[in-house]
């Protein structure tokens, strides 16, 4: 063997390996698209009542630790002060979810976590409930200010399950900002 041969073949062996290693190499991750703002809210105007749909572990975002797609604080709802809020709650991710309407605050892990109104919270909220499970609940929303909106079951906030309600006093709707 010459090597002109030995040469070549050494060329072409680098070639099918090159193109074999490129098999196995991890894809390059694309950025992680958000979803489109949710409409989760309906307005109705006439009773003072805001009907919020709460989807828990809604898609992979955030690892399903997220309400409607959305974590660490991502999406906002705003509700009028003085309003109802009528919660209609869906698990529809794999892990106990649950809902909770908190005072804005660090600690949000606790395991004891105090609703900011009476009544916002899903039921036993530490627990959680249950994949493919829900629950309907309401409060009236009667305090301005800012609130956060956590799941409860134990860890899932400190990992981003957590969203932002602000109540504001003087509007007419709701709304939702993503």
């Amino acid at each position: 063997m010459n090597l002109r041969h030995l040469a070549s073949g050494i060329v072409a062996a680098s070639v099918v390996l090159a193109a074999g290693a490129g098999a196995f190499a991890h894809p390059k991750p694309k950025p992680h698209a958000r979803p489109a703002a949710p409409s989760v809210v309906k307005t109705i105007a006439a009773k003072k009542t805001v009907v919020f749909t709460v989807n828990a572990g809604q898609g992979a975002g955030n690892s399903g630790m997220n309400f409607d797609g959305y974590a660490n604080g991502q999406m906002t709802v705003t509700v009028p002060t003085g309003w109802t809020v009528d919660v209609v709650f869906k698990n529809v991710g794999g892990l106990p979810h649950s809902v909770v309407f908190e005072p804005f605050k660090e600690n949000m892990n606790s395991q004891n976590p105090l609703p900011a109104f009476k009544g916002a919270q899903s039921p036993s909220p530490v627990a959680g409930t249950a994949p493919g499970s829900g629950a309907n609940f309401h409060f009236v929303a009667n305090k301005a200010g800012k609130y956060r909106i956590i799941c409860a079951y134990p860890g899932h906030a400190a990992l981003g399950m957590w969203d932002v309600l602000m109540v504001k006093p003087g509007i007419k709707s709701a709304s939702v900002k993503a």
